[in-house]
């Protein structure tokens, strides 16, 4: 691969980096929802997903199509894994009609999340992917300011 060529794929990942971390800022930037959905039954299902870090259970309750998602940037992560089991009964809180988010989980009476805990974390979240946009578009224009200048 020429050296042009390589040139032009860092600044393209660097661009790429930048604008998913600029994404996930703007994301945390949402308001804490006033109005949640409510939703509680009997969990008939459950499955933990991991990708790298990231993991997320998914789970569904009777008496409901929609399968809600539990990521592991909210608080309490283990507990929700021990008990987000089939038989258990959850009671949610969540924002979104098609794919909902979810702000409030208590299973069996037990509190797992509120929803001034899932917003803090959010934005807590949101730095991060603030300071990565930053980074990155830093480098990203260093780069291409060093790759022009080599050009020349």
């Amino acid at each position: 691969m020429s050296q042009q060529r390589v040139h032009w794929l860092h600044l393209l990942l660097g661009l790429a980096v930048s604008a998913a971390a600029f994404y996930g800022w703007r994301l945390s930037l949402s308001a804490q929802p006033t109005l949640l959905e409510h939703a509680s039954g009997l969990i008939t299902s459950s499955e933990e997903v991991r990708a790298g870090r990231a993991r997320t259970i998914h789970f569904h309750i009777d008496d409901s199509s929609l399968e809600f998602t539990y990521p592991s940037i909210l608080p309490a992560y283990g507990t929700a894994t021990a008990v987000l089991k089939p038989g258990n009964t959850a009671t949610i809180g969540y924002a979104g009609p098609g794919e909902p988010e979810l702000w409030e989980l208590s299973v069996n009476g037990q509190p797992i999340v509120q929803s001034a805990g899932a917003h803090e974390v959010r934005l807590s979240n949101g730095k991060w992917a603030f300071w990565l946009f930053v980074a990155f578009s830093l480098s990203t224009v260093y780069l291409g300011w060093c790759y022009r200048r080599q050009s020349r």
